[in-house]
């Protein structure tokens, strides 16, 4: 995914794979919705709906469990 801006200075960006397959501005609401919704729920204790499990709303988002779960 793009978590950086590098996808809207230049196209060259793209040729050299230092981009995401998702479009620029896609990328950008989504990491941007996915940063506003922690800050909510963790400054604000509101929402947390799109970080604690898959939205319909982001399809192209994956959620991986960390390997090292529930380890005692």
């Amino acid at each position: 995914m793009n978590f950086t801006d590098s996808q809207f200075f230049s196209p060259i960006f793209k040729l050299f794979g230092a981009t995401g397959k998702i479009d620029p501005q896609r990328a950008n609401t989504i990491v941007n919705s996915y940063i506003l919704d922690f800050f909510d729920k963790y400054l604000k204790n509101e929402n947390g709906g799109l970080i604690t499990e898959p939205s319909n709303r982001f399809p192209e988002v994956e959620f991986i469990t960390p390997l090292l779960t529930n380890m005692n």
